[in-house]
């Protein structure tokens, strides 16, 4: 994350900064190539166990766990690794938000709840436009705007707009379910919704 003085670093600890760099775009996930070559005898015993033709698992696949870009000018998106290999070790439970039940997602719901609009996420299906040049900005944790912040955390990703602006938008659908969550979750005051069985739905 490009986020100035946290604790888990020392100071004498300088870090080489690879994020948005285009030949570490698929170090953190998997590509499509990847998920054909290694995991499709895992794809045909999940479409024999819903039921559904093996190119119909690639598709959902795709949907729920594809999209993810680390580089303006990547030629390629790549799959949740933690989704995917959650989904292949269970996939009678179906296409589950597997990656977002395990995330800590207090301190992003505290930034969702300074704008009780939240307008700026409902438009992320069009996606939010962006200097390309702020997304290597630094920030203290507590200043971060929101639409970084959700973008170092992976609940937005990046696609090219014009030589040097970028779009903000939602990388799947579990991820466009997550951050629906979390918006209702910050603009609902009532104690008696319990998020994480919000979650498990």
């Amino acid at each position: 994350m490009k986020v100035n003085h946290v604790s888990i670093f020392s100071t004498f600890n300088n870090l080489k900064d690879i994020s948005l760099d285009e030949e570490f775009n698929s170090l953190l996930g998997f590509t499509k190539n990847d998920l054909h070559k290694y995991f499709d005898i895992y794809v045909r015993l999940a479409a024999n166990t819903l039921n559904m033709s093996k190119d119909d698992v690639y598709k959902r696949i795709e949907q729920y766990y594809d999209g993810f870009q680390f580089a303006i000018n990547a030629n390629e998106t790549v799959y949740n690794p933690w989704s995917i290999i959650n989904f292949f070790d269970n996939p009678k439970k179906g296409f589950k938000n597997y990656w977002f039940k395990s995330s800590r997602y207090s301190y992003i719901i505290k930034y969702l709840k300074i704008d009780s609009s939240l307008s700026s996420f409902n438009k992320a299906n069009s996606g939010i436009l962006i200097a390309e040049d702020r997304l290597s900005d630094r920030y203290e944790i507590t200043k971060i705007p929101r639409e970084l912040l959700l973008f170092q955390t992976g609940y937005l990703t990046i696609r090219k707009q014009t030589d040097d602006v970028a779009r903000l938008v939602f990388p799947n659908k579990e991820v466009e379910d997550s951050i629906s969550k979390l918006c209702l979750h910050a603009s609902n005051p009532e104690p008696s919704i319990r998020f994480s069985d919000e979650i498990q739905n």
